[in-house]
């Protein structure tokens, strides 16, 4: 399917003609099948573009080589772990405290007696899964 064919999906999608659920499937199809592609073909790309400078144009396309970037591990640091640990501990709490608030309850700071604070609950956009292809 080429990008040509793809705009018209969309066109027919927004003008009725096509059916917005087969057109989603076979865009999330091709998006999988775009990503395979990508992911077999990247390791040459990234070959062949360490024969130009970072930046550069080839085949009508500007491309730019980026070195790979700092990414920072703590896991091998016992007072990482510890603190992060507590959090896991403190966010449990709290999300019992939630819960138990909606149900009715009252929970109370064990301190100081007054009622505990209770996180705010947000909600991501609805999502809609394919499953594989059914003929």
């Amino acid at each position: 399917m080429n990008l040509a064919k793809l705009d018209q999906m969309i066109q027919d999608v927004h003008d009725g003609i096509e059916s917005p659920l087969r057109a989603y499937g076979m865009i999330n199809e091709v998006e999988q099948f775009i990503k395979k592609a990508k992911k077999e073909i990247g390791e040459y790309a990234k070959q062949e573009a360490e024969k130009y400078d970072t930046t550069f144009e080839a085949d009508g396309f500007k491309f730019e080589l980026r070195q790979g970037r700092r990414v920072w591990d703590f896991k091998n640091c016992k007072e990482w772990v510890e603190t992060k640990e507590q959090l896991k501990d403190v966010e449990k709490r709290l999300k019992h405290a939630y819960q138990a608030n909606s149900d009715g309850l009252v929970t109370l700071d064990k301190e100081t007696g007054e009622i505990g604070e209770l996180p705010e609950v947000k909600f991501t956009e609805p999502s809609l899964i394919v499953k594989q292809h059914t003929k």
